[in-house]
């Protein structure tokens, strides 16, 4: 029950966040300090569709990437690809075990164990994905 309360805190406190500014980084930042009270992250990023490319958005910490804001990286191969196609989260359990996607290993060579995609939609239409990394499995 305490847990549960917890992540509906999260969530409360999320919604509040991200209607808080127009600016999509420091929302961002602040909406994965909420989020790390109930998982364990250590790298977060929004990447959108553009032009037939994933544009990066939004980054949790630059530092731990591959990509910069502003970046633009094929779709082809990546767990965002996967998701836009199979329209659902996609995990990535343990990238020392299995690697499914052409950033799997830069993540792992990051120290990161464990991704996750996750859908972005508007209007009924997938245009990007949220991407969660941890450093456990």
């Amino acid at each position: 029950m305490r847990e549960r309360e917890e992540e509906l805190s999260v969530i409360n406190n999320s919604n509040v966040i991200l209607s808080s500014s127009l600016d999509i980084q420091e929302s961002f930042g602040a909406f994965i300090e909420e989020l790390k009270k109930v998982v364990d992250v250590a790298w977060a990023a929004i990447v959108l569709i553009e032009d037939n490319k994933l544009l990066t958005m939004a980054l949790s910490a630059p530092e731990l990437g591959a990509y910069q804001i502003g970046d633009r990286v094929p779709i082809e191969g990546t767990g965002t690809g996967w998701v836009i196609t199979q329209k659902k989260p996609f995990i990535e359990y343990d990238l020392e075990q299995e690697k499914y996607f052409s950033t799997s290993q830069h993540f792992l060579d990051l120290g990161m164990r464990t991704t996750g995609y996750f859908p972005l939609t508007a209007k009924g239409k997938i245009i990007g994905s949220l991407i969660i990394t941890s450093k456990t499995a």
